[in-house]
């Protein structure tokens, strides 16, 4: 407010004296805001441009990168993992364990098993019709130009898990996914779960509060999830399994950062918006067990799929993009994080 006589030239000059946008501080952000800002923007820009073009682009994909176009489909199949029958391997698992989490482990790898099925067919009758095997349909036409600019092709949206990311890294990371599984098939317990992997994270820990009230004769409606940070970000060898529930990682935290040594979430670093998170112990508890940890504000920090943080809710009322929230301590009340807008991700862009 104006310190001067409340004239209108003091009114006047306080208004001008006024920067011309406002600090970022003002709003709430951090200054890495920016970042993702400047991010979309440019994006936005080069697909304007691109799209002023778009004439000359088909005209290309169509006669002059065919050969580009069968060279990237075959590093694309030399990437994908060869999908094994775990037929007896997925009985030995529910017949020895008998744990709803062997029933998740089933349904994770028959869903991946779909996944790298439909990615196969999709680019075998791409490299049919260019190899004049196939008629070149207006649909393999589509993807054949969404495989040119490294998209993935929407047919796959209906067997696949959400993503934001280009083909060529989601190939990569699909085929560490579905080692994952494989691992844990193999093996009767792990140490440590990658919770990004799942195609359904939240059957994951519904499993985890199932298993826990059998074992424990109790009523699954007053089982809850305590989750505690562990002061490492990385498994060592030397790491065990814990006697109840998982050690779980693949979490970043979005506009926050982690320290070990407070304990407790604080700002981020300068043009760094997102950092790892530790490795999260999810630790099924009822509810008449439960503590709060004195000295600390619980901030209740939703976990996303991706960086969009948009979904579709379903008739059963979850959220495509929003998995579950987490509890975690700091020393900055709620509402701070509120307006600086943090969350946790299961996968970057």
């Amino acid at each position: 407010m104006p310190l001067q006589d409340g004239s209108q030239s003091s009114w006047l000059h306080t208004v001008k004296s006024l920067p011309a946008e406002a600090p970022l501080e003002f709003l709430g952000l951090h200054e890495t805001a920016m970042i993702e800002r400047n991010e979309i923007d440019t994006s936005e820009l080069l697909t304007a441009v691109f799209l002023t073009d778009s004439a000359h682009m088909i005209q290309d994909v169509q006669h002059e990168s065919a050969a580009s176009i069968l060279s990237k489909i075959d590093i694309l199949m030399s990437r994908i993992p060869t999908a094994v029958d775990h037929t007896q391997a997925q009985e030995a698992v529910i017949t020895r364990s008998a744990k709803f989490l062997a029933v998740i482990l089933i349904e994770e790898l028959r869903k991946y098993d779909t996944l790298i099925s439909s990615i196969k067919l999709t680019l075998n009758e791409v490299i049919q019709a260019y190899n004049g095997h196939e008629i070149l349909t207006a649909l393999l036409e589509v993807q054949a130009r969404q495989i040119a600019f490294d998209t993935i092709p929407s047919d796959w949206s209906k067997c696949s898990y959400l993503s934001n990311s280009k083909l060529t890294p989601y190939i990569h990371d699909m085929a560490l996914r579905y080692e994952f599984f494989c691992c844990w098939l193999e093996q009767e317990t792990l140490s440590l779960h990658w919770l990004s992997a799942f195609f359904t994270p939240f059957a994951f820990v519904t499993a985890l509060r199932l298993d826990y009230a059998k074992q424990n004769c109790l009523d699954v409606s007053i089982v809850i999830i305590k989750y505690c940070l562990l002061p490492v970000f990385q498994a060592c060898s030397e790491m065990d399994a814990p006697t109840h529930g998982v050690y779980v990682k693949g979490i970043s935290f979005q506009n926050a950062r982690w320290e070990p040594r407070r304990g407790g979430l604080v700002e981020c670093l300068p043009k760094m918006q997102t950092t790892p998170a530790p490795i999260i112990w999810f630790d099924p508890t009822d509810t008449a067990s439960r503590s709060v940890k004195q000295g600390f504000h619980a901030f209740v920090c939703p976990l996303y799929r991706t960086a969009s943080r948009r979904g579709i809710f379903s008739s059963e009322g979850l959220s495509s993009n929003h998995v579950m929230s987490i509890d975690v301590p700091s020393a900055l009340p709620s509402c701070h994080w509120i307006e600086r807008g943090a969350a946790m991700l299961l996968q970057l862009d």
